[in-house]
């Protein structure tokens, strides 16, 4: 009898350690595709700051504040999921790849920047920021599994982490009516009242979709 509950006893230790080293590899996974992205953005910093005149825009990245992505539906219905992808794919591509919306991120269209700092909440659309550096950082490469922007059902909820200092413009107004969040003391090293951008600095697409998203959270 023992040595059936000794045999039990091993085999769900072993289910258990594969599951957990699955889990381990879909976390490195998704961190390798954030760090991938965070890389990509600072490469553009540059050609940002010389088209802008300005500098310090290092201090609005962190790997942490990159959108995570999933091969997966996730909580949306798979066919809903498929019949969107499906329009992204392209001949020799099997499958295209969800980005999932970070819900803290600012992300209205066009910018608006007026006394921005740690009290007063200013609006700095950080992933309009984000999409204009894609965009710099895209050029003259290709993607080897097609994007396309998520679900509302999947977007990310989650605080902000990382090493970064979050400045209050940073974040979307109307998650922080849903959320609580601890800003470490002191403000990045950047003028955050000189950054200015204009829409075309942005793929057509990622524009559409942050289009898109305001509607969806007016409605």
């Amino acid at each position: 009898m023992s040595t059936l509950i000794e045999k039990y006893k091993g085999q769900v230790e072993h289910g258990n350690t594969k599951e957990k080293q699955a889990a381990r590899n879909v976390s490195s996974h998704m961190d390798g595709r954030k760090k991938t992205k965070y890389l990509r953005h600072g490469g553009a910093i540059k050609e940002f700051e010389e088209t802008h005149q300005i500098s310090g825009v290092a201090a609005l990245l962190d790997k942490d504040w990159m959108s995570s992505e999933d091969e997966g539906p996730g909580k949306v219905d798979p066919v809903k999921r498929n019949e969107k992808a499906e329009k992204y794919k392209s001949r020799g591509n099997t499958k295209a790849i969800e980005v999932h919306h970070l819900n803290w991120r600012s992300s209205k269209v066009s910018f608006q920047i007026t006394n921005c700092n740690q009290s007063t909440h200013c609006v700095l659309q950080l992933t309009h920021v984000y999409y204009a550096l894609d965009k710099i950082g895209f050029k003259g490469t290709k993607s080897v599994n097609p994007h396309f922007h998520g679900f509302k059902e999947n977007a990310n909820e989650r605080q902000p982490g990382g090493k970064g200092h979050v400045v209050l413009c940073m974040v979307d107004g109307s998650w922080l009516e849903r959320n609580t969040i601890v800003l470490k003391e002191g403000v990045p090293a950047f003028n955050f009242e000189a950054l200015s951008a204009d829409d075309s600095e942005l793929k057509t697409e990622d524009l559409g979709a942050l289009v898109d998203w305001e509607a969806d959270l007016e409605d």
